[in-house]
Formats: structure tokens, C-alpha cells, sequence
């Protein structure tokens, strides 16, 4: 239910706007221990999963319905990239 009215604070996650912002500025953020990080030159999401091990969000700029979908993602749990 907290994922479908899109209740954010009560998810413990920023919203979609805020974190595509702070990516957009070069600064990387953390999220239910992933790290994200927009790199320009590459035109590239990185993330780093909490195992360490990297992968690529999305080509091109970050933008607020791959962050949002990303966001739902990390509230039902899932990790990013493999598993050990």
C-alpha cells in the first residue's frame, strides 16, 4: 500500500524527484545499500550493489521514471546484481 500512494518518507526513501536531482548534480547517493552514481563523460548510472559489485542502471541521464522504478525496487527488496 506504501508503494502505491507513493509514501516515500513512510518507505524510508527519497522521493524520485529529489535523488534524480542529487545524481543529476554529480553527487553520488546511497539507498538501501546500493550506490548510485550519474557519471557524465559515459552518459551513465553506475550502481554498486551491496555485495560491491557494479552494474549500469540506465544509459544516459538519470531520470525521475527509472529512479522511481528503481526506488520501488529497493522498497520490496530486491538487490541489484548477483547475488552470492
Amino acid at each position: 500500500m506504501l508503494i502505491a500512494n507513493e509514501d516515500w518518507e513512510a518507505l524510508r526513501l527519497p522521493t524520485p524527484d529529489r535523488l534524480t536531482a542529487k545524481l543529476l548534480t554529480g553527487e553520488p547517493a546511497e539507498v538501501c545499500c546500493h550506490r548510485l552514481e550519474y557519471e557524465e563523460e559515459l552518459d551513465i548510472v553506475w550502481f554498486t550493489s551491496p555485495y560491491g559489485v557494479d552494474g549500469v542502471l540506465c544509459s544516459g541521464a538519470p531520470d525521475v521514471a527509472t529512479i522511481k522504478s528503481f526506488l520501488i525496487d529497493m522498497a520490496r527488496g530486491v538487490e541489484y546484481g548477483p547475488i552470492p
